[in-house]
């Protein structure tokens, strides 16, 4: 997903190994959020950037994230995906995926405030 500079040749991709690889679409209030988490917590792109890439490549992320389905009766986004961010700091991340699809849409993030009160966006 991102530039990596130049070096030594990277490992075989998921394609040239014979797996899946993933379609990532960002949404427009994605790319804003994004915006505006690298100015306030810059410590945290690189967390975010390595999720995206392995959601890429994998289709899912590791248990440290917490990756789990939101379900929660009249929520906003139910259906969505949500993961963490390493750390102390409340950031969530929001996706969307379906099981026979290989498009991830990146929809949200921020803290559970900014998430899970008011309008969805």
């Amino acid at each position: 997903m991102r530039h990596r500079g130049v070096g030594p040749s990277p490992p075989a991709s998921a394609e040239e190994r014979g797996q899946v690889t993933y379609r990532i679409v960002f949404e427009p209030q994605f790319d804003a959020d994004y915006t505006t988490l690298s100015r306030i917590h810059p410590e945290l792109m690189d967390d975010l950037d390595d999720a995206i890439d392995h959601l890429q490549e994998y289709g899912t992320l590791p248990e440290g994230y917490r990756p789990h389905v939101l379900d929660n009766a009249g929520g906003n986004y139910n259906g969505h995906w949500e993961f963490h961010l390493a750390g102390d700091i409340d950031v969530l991340v929001l996706y969307w995926k379906r099981a026979d699809r290989t498009v991830i849409r990146m929809v949200r993030i921020g803290s559970h405030s900014d998430l899970f009160q008011g309008e969805v966006l």
